[in-house]
């Protein structure tokens, strides 16, 4: 097996309590055992654990679990990659890069609304402010006149741009925002003169999946497929 077959991601055990495992496959014992030490190991941490097909999306996930052992595989979600052609539009919302004043707000927001995505990174304001001086990545707040109602993130370094982070904070749910908040970024990549953006968007997340397919987006391709894994000996805090 080759070293770049399997990822581990534990930076978010600390403020999730969940490991990110990154395998392609497992399709022989090699890559099997692989699994199984990453498994045994990071178990020990009493972390939630999750397993990513990132490519074969395909592969027989009750055999892959009979070949664990002591382990479950339960589907959790797919990643969706989703792409939209920019047309000319408007927005009574607007978008607002971020500061230092706003890095908390923007922190508190984000974290809460992206912790049950696969692989999502939790930030702190240092890391933020880190966003904020890379070129390749956009930050900020959206606004409805004055009033903050939600975050944004945009991947600028290749080259058709990523919405990588889009959320509405809790009070200003049900009310239609997402569409508006949406269109604020479309406005803004316009402006930057960008003609078609690309996101990716958790199958689980049937409100935001919706709201971006009546809003024109189309499905390119699914990215990856995710799975909750369980140690069958115990019960694993969700």
């Amino acid at each position: 097996m080759k070293k770049q077959d399997v990822i581990i991601i534990n930076d978010e055990i600390i403020p999730k309590g969940k490991c990110y495992i990154m395998i392609n496959d497992l399709k022989n014992d090699e890559e099997n055992q692989v699994f199984k030490n990453v498994l045994d190991k990071e178990y020990k941490s009493d972390s939630i654990m999750y397993f990513l097909s990132c490519k074969d999306i395909t592969f027989d996930h009750e055999q892959a679990a009979i070949n664990l052992k002591d382990y479950r595989l339960n589907y959790y979600t797919d990643m969706i990659q989703l792409e939209k052609k920019l047309v000319k539009t408007d927005s009574a919302f607007i978008t607002k890069e971020l500061d230092d004043e706003s890095c908390n707000t923007f922190k508190h927001e984000h974290n809460k609304s992206f912790f049950h995505v696969p692989c999502s990174a939790t930030y702190t304001v240092d890391s933020l402010r880190e966003k904020m001086i890379d070129e390749n990545i956009g930050v900020g707040l959206i606004y409805n006149k004055e009033t903050h109602i939600g975050t944004y993130e945009i991947n600028y370094s290749n080259e058709v741009a990523e919405i990588e982070g889009l959320s509405i904070h809790v009070k200003h749910q049900d009310k239609g925002y997402g569409k508006q908040a949406l269109e604020a970024i479309e406005v803004l990549l316009i402006s930057e003169g960008y003609e078609k953006v690309l996101l990716t968007v958790a199958s689980l997340n049937e409100k935001a999946y919706d709201l971006y397919l009546k809003s024109g987006y189309q499905v390119d391709t699914k990215r990856s497929r995710w799975y909750k894994v369980n140690r069958k000996s115990r019960l694993v805090k969700e």
